[in-house]
């Protein structure tokens, strides 16, 4: 059942709905609480809802009825089966008043208005809050980039079981994400339209798709011999086992493929094309 602010329409299709299903025609008057559905109609709508049902307000939870006192109660029976026809069907109105219009209306972000009414960050903060957390985030995936480069010290080399550049590809979307959280900093007036922001979107896409399908199309293609473990658990046991050799690459290889296609699709979509446009 919606929640929104037509709720009440449809707790009032529900109960004509049930109606219908129970007795095979339609009831002649429904009994509401006041001020239930009125603001959702203009006038002109409202008048032809009210030539098909007589609208009773007596703070009843819904109950549509006809004249002979055959009733369906939402409020104690609930849902029933769906009918033949539908109660939006028959009635042939639905809610759209301003009000309605307006809850529903699309809406973007970041818009004149929302900045105009919106409050922002003393100026410390709204810099230096990206700026942290963007460190805490990007800092551990630069040292990884470094390390992979040889230009810092491998803190645990007995970890490394690959090429060096897998080391660097893995931290460069860690490095990505915090470069996105720390251009919020630098957006200023144009908000997520500026062009530090549009170019942090970019690199952190980028730089999640062509590492992400670089490191899968290494394990799927690269040379020299792949082991592929599985895991299987069962409650708080665990089974790991050796898979096939083929399979593993077929699946990685696979995955980088895919992963690829995406990249080069984003990177023709919103460079090559739009270049051209």
């Amino acid at each position: 059942m919606p929640n929104g602010i037509d709720k009440n329409w449809y707790r009032m299709c529900v109960a004509i709905d049930g109606f219908r299903a129970r007795y095979g025609s339609w009831p002649t008057k429904i009994h509401l609480p006041a001020g239930a559905i009125e603001y959702l109609f203009t006038e002109e709508t409202f008048a032809r809802l009210e030539e098909r049902l007589t609208l009773v307000y007596d703070d009843s939870p819904f109950i549509a009825e006809d004249d002979i006192g055959r009733s369906y109660n939402y409020g104690k029976e609930g849902f029933f089966d769906p009918p033949d026809i539908r109660a939006r069907e028959w009635l042939n109105v639905k809610p759209d008043s301003e009000m309605v219009k307006e809850y529903y209306a699309p809406r973007s972000r970041n818009t004149e208005e929302d900045r105009a009414n919106s409050k922002p960050l003393p100026g410390c903060w709204s810099i230096g809050l990206p700026m942290f957390v963007g460190g805490l985030i990007g800092l551990p995936g630069l040292l990884l980039i470094l390390t992979g480069l040889n230009i810092v010290v491998d803190v645990f080399p007995e970890l490394v079981n690959g090429p060096r550049w897998v080391i660097s590809v893995a931290g460069l979307p860690f490095f990505a994400w915090g470069v996105w959280i720390a251009s919020g900093a630098f957006e200023g007036e144009a908000g997520e339209n500026s062009a530090m922001a549009q170019f942090a979107k970019h690199f952190l896409i980028l730089a999640n798709l062509i590492p992400m399908a670089g490191i899968f199309l290494w394990g799927g293609f690269g040379p020299g011999e792949r082991i592929f473990q599985v895991e299987t658990s069962f409650g708080s046991h665990s089974v790991t086992s050796v898979g096939n050799e083929i399979v593993g690459r077929i699946v990685f290889g696979g995955a980088g493929t895919v992963m690829a296609v995406l990249a080069l699709l984003y990177i023709h979509t919103h460079f090559i094309r739009k270049n051209k446009r």
